[in-house]
């Protein structure tokens, strides 16, 4: 075919794809096909427009340059994150979000829902982060958690060990907000809908019962306030191991004292595992009676009580 010929076909050609890669971009709810062909419709868009437009310079340029720019952001060296500043880049990017309307399985602007609240908040944090420093490694994994979907109940459960399971409450309106720091997660028990903490005694959430994100301060009348709950604390908002072992040990201590005053017991039942067990570090697994660090509280050695599932501390 004539290249006169063949240059309108291929220019239509690209134009599709360029509307098909912005609907897919704009579309709230995200799949792990919408990604491979978002990804796939940029590659093509950027390509195409090189192709067909190589003999103008300021086109070409304005195809190559940003695609460069963004190659030497992911290929920048990591360095260490700083848990402090990315807390403060969250609670921003958190509040963009602010007044947004639930959309079940929403992941941007347009529509989000709950679990995509907590998780592209902390994207878009990483990305802020990583271009604000020159680091590449916050960037990269915003890339890990904008490609693999997680609900809330992935995140109750670790789901791949983003998260770390803290404590259990019989509510947010009753929980000492002085254990928590900001950026933690607060997943109802049955992992069908998760809060970010702000600070200040203040949550946000994507409400499904008001169609859209809320900041609430505590005590609140909002019935998902009332809810037993997990809370969960992201990876990368952990503290240094040093400063993560005095953490945990005084909520270990406080959460011990409570439990002696209620039940009796002289032997902490620490981090009850409904239906998915995580093994003591230092352990072998579920079954054994190995000695090893609680991956939670790290309060001490301790062993699994392999019938029942439980994770015990001795503290």
């Amino acid at each position: 075919m004539p290249e006169k010929q063949f240059k309108p076909i291929f220019k239509r050609l690209w134009t599709w794809i360029l509307i098909a890669t912005l609907l897919v971009w704009v579309y709230p709810i995200e799949y792990q096909l919408t990604r491979i062909l978002f990804v796939f419709g940029l590659v093509a868009t950027v390509g195409g427009g090189v192709i067909l437009w190589w003999h103008q310079k300021w086109i070409r340029f304005c195809f190559i340059v940003p695609s460069c720019l963004l190659l030497i952001l992911l290929c920048l060296p990591g360095r260490k994150v700083s848990p402090e500043e990315l807390e403060k880049d969250y609670t921003r990017s958190l509040r963009w979000f602010h007044g947004t309307r639930y959309v079940w399985g929403g992941e941007n602007l347009v529509g989000i829902d709950c679990s995509g609240l907590v998780r592209k908040g902390l994207f878009w944090a990483q990305v802020r982060y990583g271009l604000r420093t020159f680091n590449g490694l916050p960037i990269r994994e915003a890339l890990e958690l904008w490609w693999y979907d997680g609900s809330a109940d992935a995140l109750l459960h670790g789901y791949r060990d983003w998260t770390t399971r803290l404590f259990e409450s019989k509510s947010i309106n009753q929980t000492d907000h002085s254990l928590l720091q900001v950026g933690d997660v607060a997943i109802t028990a049955e992992g069908i809908h998760a809060f970010a903490y702000i600070g200040d005694e203040t949550w946000i959430e994507a409400d499904p019962d008001q169609h859209k994100v809320i900041v609430e301060k505590i005590p609140s009348t909002n019935s998902w306030f009332e809810r037993p709950v997990v809370f969960v604390r992201w990876k990368w908002l952990m503290v240094s191991e040093h400063q993560a072992h005095s953490i945990h040990h005084s909520k270990f201590t406080i959460h011990y004292s409570i439990l002696i005053r209620s039940t009796g017991s002289s032997m902490p039942r620490c981090h009850e595992q409904r239906g998915r067990a995580r093994p003591l570090i230092g352990s072998r697994g579920p079954g054994s009676d190995r000695s090893g660090v609680c991956d939670r509280c790290r309060a001490g050695a301790g062993w699994w009580h392999s019938g029942r599932g439980y994770a015990w501390c001795r503290g």
